[in-house]
């Protein structure tokens, strides 16, 4: 478990310095074995009770994230999902980080598919695109902001 973890770090890295904002334009728009999708097709696998996987950084998801999601952070907890028994791999699960700017979700998702999950979901547009149609979100709220 350490060393995937140890590769998965490495990976990470690499990912980091190469989507540096300097450096990157967009998140590709397909992965191998994985289903893109769009915020209404999100929505759809959400009511269908698809399983949502947050891969954004820990301060991002409590500042806001969908309702009902996991956060699997790429840098620390994503890892969980190589277990054997994490989830039931026809589980289908949609993965999600912040934008189209943003590549967690697209390493996230290459990684899932790679680990024999077989209803993989790249929900590539993101949070923010899944808050700005006023969907189902759980928010910081006013009263913790200190």
């Amino acid at each position: 478990m350490r060393q995937v973890a140890r590769v998965l770090n490495r990976i990470v890295l690499f990912i980091s310095v190469v989507s540096h904002p300097a450096l990157a334009s967009e998140s590709p728009e397909k992965i191998s074995n994985a289903i893109t999708v769009n915020a209404d097709e999100a929505q759809n696998l959400y009511e269908q009770g698809a399983m949502f996987v947050d891969v954004r950084t820990r301060q991002e998801w409590a500042w806001g994230h969908v309702e009902g999601s996991y956060h699997l952070g790429l840098k620390s907890t994503f890892v969980l999902l190589y277990r054997e028994n994490a989830i039931d791999h026809k589980t289908p699960i949609v993965i999600y980080g912040s934008g189209t700017h943003m590549v967690r979700a697209t390493l996230a998702s290459y990684l899932a598919v790679l680990w024999g999950y077989e209803k993989v979901y790249y929900f590539r547009e993101g949070y923010f695109s899944w808050l700005a149609r006023d969907m189902p979100v759980v928010m910081l709220s006013d009263k913790s902001i200190k």
